[in-house]
């Protein structure tokens, strides 16, 4: 069977394995990079909060089985996955709240969660610096992170070992069913394919829009949405941090090689995808500054990107 996929991000790459480890005939259609869309802007932690209907927790629970699935997966190191913990905690009374409610829920889930005392979450995170009110603080330990590129070396590695194919750059303009089965039009041809995957994350509207099947999606360049915010990608720092922190003010992970995504949720809302922020502005700067209030060893951080 000849089916085609659509984008070469995570979701792209793991289609295309799991179809050619099938026996299909593979071919993705990617427009530009692998992971020029989302998987190339993620925080990529791995984790199932707050994810409601208990039907989306499920389906989340279900994702962090199969990484650590594939980590399992003989003949390859799991370089690409980090399941080590999430820290988490609150400073003010309506957070406590919120966080209590958020822990109890999960815990009525049997989702793997614990409190902890700052002196055990400085044994998790020796340079972290916490306020000295704080006294409860969540303990995720089945959670982690993932580093993308490296998550879709292996998948699109495996994919192209039992036979997937890549066409780069190739732009998918329009999809119709034939009754052989899809017509792929592309900016400099035609293609067929017995079926099509759609792995094209933000352009997935206009493309299912060309079948008749149109499927709405959050409009990704609209300033301030739930689709568009801030990452920061620092330089190498000295500090001692190798999981996840989700904080109220920054949510920190590692990145390689010294360098840390941080994240600050309350300054999505002046994200704007027509107008990005400059790496020492103000927002850079804020970011490090929280940055700094955190975590020892981070005096003196930029921001080598931030999109």
């Amino acid at each position: 069977m000849k089916i085609a996929v659509i984008g070469l991000g995570v979701l792209g790459a793991g289609v295309a394995r799991a179809l050619a480890l099938m026996g299909a005939e593979v071919t993705v259609f990617e427009r530009a990079a692998a992971m020029a869309g989302t998987s190339g802007t993620t925080f990529a932690w791995t984790n199932s909060h707050n994810k409601n209907p208990r039907s989306y927790h499920d389906l989340n629970v279900a994702g962090l089985s199969e990484h650590a699935a594939l980590a399992r997966h003989p003949g390859a190191a799991p370089t690409w996955y980090v399941c080590n913990g999430n820290l988490e905690w609150a400073e003010d009374a309506p957070g406590a709240e919120r966080l209590t409610a958020s822990v109890a829920e999960l815990v009525d889930r049997e989702y793997p969660v614990r409190w902890i005392t700052p002196q055990q979450a400085r044994e998790f995170v020796p340079d972290l610096r916490l306020a000295a009110h704080i006294e409860h603080i969540a303990h995720y330990p089945t959670e982690g992170h993932v580093f993308p590129a490296l998550l879709v070396s292996r998948l699109w590695g495996e994919a192209r070992d039992h036979g997937a194919r890549l066409r780069c750059p190739a732009t998918v303009t329009g999809l119709s069913e034939t009754a052989r089965g899809v017509r792929i039009e592309l900016s400099d041809g035609v293609a067929e394919a017995d079926a099509v995957v759609i792995a094209a994350g933000r352009w997935t509207e206009a493309l299912t829009a060309s079948t008749g099947h149109r499927i709405p999606m959050a409009d990704p360049d609209a300033a301030g949405t739930a689709t568009v915010g801030l990452l920061g990608y620092t330089n190498p720092l000295p500090t001692r941090l190798d999981r996840v922190l989700t904080t109220p003010r920054l949510n920190v992970r590692p990145d390689g090689a010294g360098r840390l995504i941080v994240q600050g949720l309350d300054l999505d809302a002046d994200a704007d995808p027509a107008s990005p922020p400059a790496v020492d502005g103000h927002h850079a700067r804020e970011l490090c500054g929280r940055l700094t209030g955190l975590l020892a060893g981070t005096e003196g951080a930029r921001l080598e990107s931030l999109r």
